[in-house]
């Protein structure tokens, strides 16, 4: 694999070296990975394609050479603090589990119990972030925000959070077909931005305090949340102007 400038390189691997007793199952391989980049390592059985990868998501130390992520070498890193994830040839990665319990392994692990979301819907419990009162199949919104969110994490190095509220939404799906509003990767955008969870809801209403303030009798007089029906009037697309450049 070529490479390529180092601003835009995410994952660096640099003359990277695994034996097995006398056999070297990766021998001097170097290759640039950049931010946002799908990469695929070819080649035929046995030529190291695995080992290389559990050498980057630290499951396997390499012998000679180094790894970097970000710029960080992360050769004695921890697998658990390094970001990354691995999926195996296997689809069902412990064949003696359903899907339902594959899904609530990953849970587990974090800490977070789908056994405990499933007693919050049992027991008609709120769950932020899922359901909608005006949206009844779908939040067409949730696709959008869910993808800045996984760009975010990656950018980050780190998907822990993305990767536990992806596997809820799963859970919820499974055990009330509910589906996730716009805040339930919101939380995770703004986390990823730096942003206090105590100024995720001050956020939620000044990004709405206009359309609030718009329609505000139109909103009053059922107290119900609804989609204004009046049409808007204002002027057409504006060209978008950087902060530091408004007056």
């Amino acid at each position: 694999m070529a490479s390529v400038a180092s601003a835009a390189i995410h994952l660096r691997v640099s003359h990277v070296t695994k034996r097995f007793g006398a056999v070297a199952a990766v021998n001097d391989v170097s290759f640039d990975v950049p931010k946002g980049a799908f990469a695929t390592l070819l080649g035929p059985s046995g030529c190291g394609k695995t080992t290389t990868l559990r050498m980057i998501a630290g499951f396997y130390d390499p012998d000679a050479g180094d790894i970097e992520i970000g710029g960080r070498r992360i050769n004695e890193l921890p697998a658990h603090r390094r970001g990354t994830a691995m999926v195996f040839q296997d689809y069902a990665l412990f064949p003696h589990m359903s899907v339902r319990d594959n899904v609530a392994y990953g849970l587990r692990v974090a800490h977070v119990h789908a056994a405990d979301v499933r007693r919050r819907v049992e027991n008609k419990e709120v769950i932020i972030g899922f359901g909608h009162p005006v949206y009844t199949i779908a939040d067409p919104r949730n696709q959008i925000i869910k993808d800045v969110a996984r760009r975010l994490s990656h950018d980050a190095g780190n998907t822990k959070m993305f990767a536990i509220a992806e596997r809820l939404e799963a859970v919820m799906w499974d055990a009330k077909k509910m589906f996730p509003n716009l805040d339930w990767f919101s939380a995770v955008s703004y986390h990823m931005m730096g942003v206090p969870t105590a100024m995720f809801t001050p956020l939620f209403v000044i990004s709405r305090t206009s359309g609030w303030s718009a329609h505000v009798i139109e909103q009053r007089i059922d107290g119900k949340i609804i989609r204004p029906s009046a049409n808007y009037i204002g002027p057409d697309d504006q060209a978008f102007v950087p902060l530091a450049q408004r007056r």
